[in-house]
């Protein structure tokens, strides 16, 4: 009904009225008294660390770590290397290569195995909380990978070559990933998910460290921007594969990348569309067994394509 003369509009102070301050007696005085304690916190940590230094430095052996061996030292000896120097090392293309068939691992489980959980083990949203293991499970990966090659390292074995022996081990748990799918019971499935998990993360960290291992510091930064790439193609081509595989081809205009990804892997989006994640369990079977095979017929941990030999790597 329209509003008649006698009705009348609420004011601002009527409305402010109606509203409930929060008023907290003292504000400044506590907000002061928090920065005052922070800055007591923060001085007395540093001034306690000052004092523990020579005993931290003695059991972290921080200084062994900071030593620069002769052999880092002809490593890191030289000019950074150009554009066609990083591109023409035979170990960034193998490194390349190596993250892009691998990374999709780790990249499915962050954004499609919640979704497979709800689809094909028809787990509410509720009950897909117990995905955190997913991520528990990488941070353990994580820590693993680094402990073991780091022991391996602590007993004479060159650091390259400690890494492709815990990649070893990491592509020989990825076979496991097939039974994911075909296991009836969640929580055995979850189990299974989880070991193939540490294994990924432990490579990841393995295979980045061979960067570390093989590239001059003065050049670290380029080569591995240039091998980082390798995980954002690998992501893009197995988000395209898995969409593919549980929806059907899109009936959207195609862009340049999927334009791109439709001719190169054109024959096997046609294999696995409409088969499920069964097919993608499957293949990320053979992704980092393939990737190590690869990296060890390329001799990726041996000194004959290393810096350290040949500090301009052309090699031949």
């Amino acid at each position: 009904m329209p509003s008649t003369a006698t009705e009348k509009k609420p004011t601002a102070d009527s409305t402010s009225r109606g509203k409930k301050r929060l008023i907290v007696p003292g504000l400044r005085w506590w907000i002061v008294a928090l920065l005052f304690g922070a800055a007591v916190l923060n001085y007395v940590d540093r001034q306690t660390l000052s004092a523990l230094a020579p005993t931290i430095q003695k059991d972290l052996e921080l200084a062994l770590i900071e030593e620069t061996s002769p052999q880092e030292a002809a490593k890191d000896a030289g000019t950074p290397w150009s554009c066609t120097q990083v591109f023409t090392y035979r170990g960034t293309w193998y490194l390349l290569i190596g993250r892009l068939m691998t990374e999709p691992v780790w990249y499915f489980y962050q954004f499609w195995f919640a979704k497979y959980l709800s689809s094909d083990r028809a787990l509410s949203q509720e009950q897909l909380k117990i995905t955190w293991i997913v991520y528990a499970a990488a941070g353990v990966g994580s820590l693993l990978g680094g402990w073991l090659s780091g022991r391996l390292v602590s007993r004479g074995m060159a650091p390259a070559r400690s890494r492709m022996w815990v990649m070893f081990g990491c592509a020989c748990l990825m076979p496991l990933s097939p039974f994911i799918s075909q296991i009836t019971g969640l929580n055995f499935a979850l189990t299974v998910a989880a070991c193939t998990v540490v294994a990924s993360l432990a490579w990841l960290i393995n295979i980045s460290s061979l960067v570390v291992d093989l590239v001059p510091r003065h050049s670290l930064g380029t080569v591995f921007s240039v091998v980082a790439t390798g995980s954002t193609i690998g992501g893009i081509v197995m988000n395209t594969i898995v969409a593919r595989m549980v929806t059907g081809p899109s009936t959207r205009p195609a862009g340049f990348l999927d334009q791109t990804i439709q001719t190169l892997f054109g024959g096997l989006l046609e294999q696995v569309q409409g088969q499920g994640y069964g097919q993608w369990f499957l293949i990320m079977a053979f992704l980092l067994p393939a990737a190590w095979l690869l990296l060890w017929l390329g001799r990726i941990h041996l000194p004959s394509i290393s810096p350290i030999t040949t500090p301009i790597p052309h090699d031949r």
